[in-house]
């Protein structure tokens, strides 16, 4: 049986004990339309240490969501992740959404406004691949990555304008230990 795709999202905020909702959301519309693929883990700065679970996860994508006030913390352990695991990184989050010129080159992707659609075409991209070209991610609305040095900045992916089209939230994947 061949292993399952993992995908690891990380939140960043500290200090409050709100759940990472943008993450959830995005985590169980993925498990809807991916079923049995791939496995989702996210991952709270507030209640486990980051990196020794991103290591044990052994993750194929790591996805970091960070507000401005986050966005070092981000760029620390994207470089972190670059030095110790193979994982390509994905920054999502308002800070990259409104300053998407903020990008950096220790992430591999960046995503732009609403991440469900724009992360659903990122993992279908990745599925048993180590690495996804410039021409796949061409095609996928609403990135930002380097191509030779230069930001590269696909079209527009527009808001999801049904909303009933997105799953309830799976609160389940939250998973709390302190």
């Amino acid at each position: 049986m061949e292993r399952k795709f993992k995908l690891g999202l990380v939140s960043l905020k500290k200090g409050d004990n709100c759940a990472p909702a943008g993450l959830v959301y995005i985590a169980t519309y993925l498990q809807q339309h991916l079923k049995d693929d791939f496995e989702v883990k996210i991952i709270e700065q507030n209640y486990v240490d980051v990196e020794k679970k991103l290591k044990e996860g052994k993750f194929d994508l790591i996805g970091i969501s960070a507000m401005t006030v986050h966005y070092g913390a981000a760029l620390r352990l994207s470089r972190w992740i670059k030095q110790n695991m193979p994982a390509p990184v994905v920054i999502g989050g308002v800070h990259i959404s409104t300053l998407p010129g903020s990008f950096e080159n220790c992430f591999d992707i960046g995503v732009i406004g609403e991440g469900e659609a724009s992360m659903l075409e990122i993992v279908r991209a990745y599925l048993g691949k180590k690495a996804v070209g410039k021409e796949e991610l061409l095609k996928i609305k609403g990135l930002i990555f380097f191509d030779g040095g230069h930001l590269v900045t696909t079209e527009e992916r527009p808001l999801i304008e049904d909303l009933d089209s997105i799953p309830l939230p799976d609160w389940r994947l939250v998973q709390r230990t302190i």
